[in-house]
């Protein structure tokens, strides 16, 4: 598994319990600025992933709408579904 996936996912990971844990605390975070730091995270795991992993992840992000209108739930969804993404290529990685 290349070192940058394992990076990612790790950061991606590390970055939702933050995120989980300023809720926890009644944090309040702009989604835009959420917006800002997952558009970096899906931007390492489309160039990880290929073109198909960047159509997916361009689909979900114009689907939850998350340019136009952020709030908390869809960008929390967004980076739900980035790290699922990731989570698919390390496994990947490892089966093949």
């Amino acid at each position: 598994m290349p070192a940058g996936l394992v990076e990612l996912l790790g950061s991606i990971r590390q970055w939702r319990r933050s995120l989980g844990r300023s809720g926890e605390l009644r944090v309040t975070i702009d989604p835009l600025v959420l917006r800002g730091v997952l558009s970096k995270f899906a931007d390492g795991a489309a160039k990880l992933g290929g073109s198909q992993v960047a159509f997916r992840l361009a689909s979900m992000r114009q689907q939850l709408d998350v340019d136009r209108a952020p709030s908390w739930e869809p960008v929390n969804d967004w980076a739900e579904y980035i790290q699922a993404e990731l989570e698919e290529l390390a496994n990947a990685q490892i089966a093949g």
